[in-house]
């Protein structure tokens, strides 16, 4: 499924309420509070749950590049888009909202699938736990989605080039944690995660460096990893030695890490 990212066109106010910056196919709303009102307690037994459909008609929808779909449909349900068309195609669902988006162009949204936010705070703490790895650049239990968010202005400038959802990944040390899936709206339902754990980030290019000066977790040194590992790479190549590029990392990695350890 894709999502809507933006909306151009001379009705694009009437609609920020309504789409919102999105990913994986993902459409978020604003919700207007309402008031409790006073009713009987439900029944003990299974019930019907309520579904929110809506739909956007008359929009020019651009699905892939260089292709548009004038005077299009988008169906969603509870958010999410659940069918695009053009219109008379098919069939609303009953009960389905519809707000009409004359003279705006849907377009989806891109995924950054790397943003770096600072982590030493973290990954220090982690690293001075009790069970702590010996190494205080591996601090695998760091996760993303205890860390700050990313800023209202850093959002609004990824949307601006189109991203509308983003990989946001830990910065320090050398296994640094995982990583997590967000949305970037302003609104919470349109900024929350869409995945806490998505996955181990590794950095092969960052050795450390001293551990008195405040940019240790993430300053690349020398001989750093990357660098051992492609010099391995270059010296083979030249001698024609068979060699393996990943296990050159890897080695670059444990040398490192020994060269650190016995520093």
């Amino acid at each position: 499924m894709r999502h809507a990212s933006s909306i151009a066109g001379p009705r694009q106010s009437k609609f920020r309420a309504l789409l919102t910056t999105a990913s994986l196919g993902a459409v978020s709303f604003m919700l207007a509070e309402t008031s409790a009102w006073a009713q009987q307690a439900p029944p003990a037994a299974m019930r019907p749950v309520d579904v929110r459909r809506d739909a956007i008609v008359n929009v020019t929808l651009v699905a892939t590049p260089g292709e548009r779909l004038a005077d299009a449909v988008i169906v969603m349900k509870d958010g999410w888009i659940e069918r695009v068309g053009a219109r008379g195609s098919f069939e609303l669902p009953a009960g389905t909202t519809v707000h009409d988006g004359a003279g705006c162009i849907v377009y989806p949204g891109f995924i950054d699938a790397c943003v770096r936010v600072d982590s030493s705070a973290a990954a220090r703490a982690a690293a001075g736990e009790n069970g702590a790895h010996w190494n205080a650049k591996v601090v695998p239990q760091v996760r993303a989605a205890d860390l700050p968010t990313l800023g209202a202005d850093q959002r609004k400038e990824l949307r601006a080039l189109g991203f509308t959802a983003a990989a946001i990944h830990p910065n320090a040390g050398i296994f640094r944690g995982s990583a997590q899936v967000s949305l970037l709206g302003d609104e919470p339902r349109a900024a929350r995660t869409v995945l806490e754990n998505a996955g181990t980030c590794v950095a092969f290019e960052t050795t450390g460096g001293n551990d008195d000066s405040p940019d240790a977790w993430d300053r690349a040194t020398y001989p750093g990893a990357l660098i051992g590992a492609i010099t391995w790479n270059v010296v083979t190549w030249y001698y024609g030695i068979p060699s393996s590029s990943s296990h050159a990392r890897i080695g670059g990695i444990v040398g490192a890490a020994i060269a650190k350890a016995g520093a």
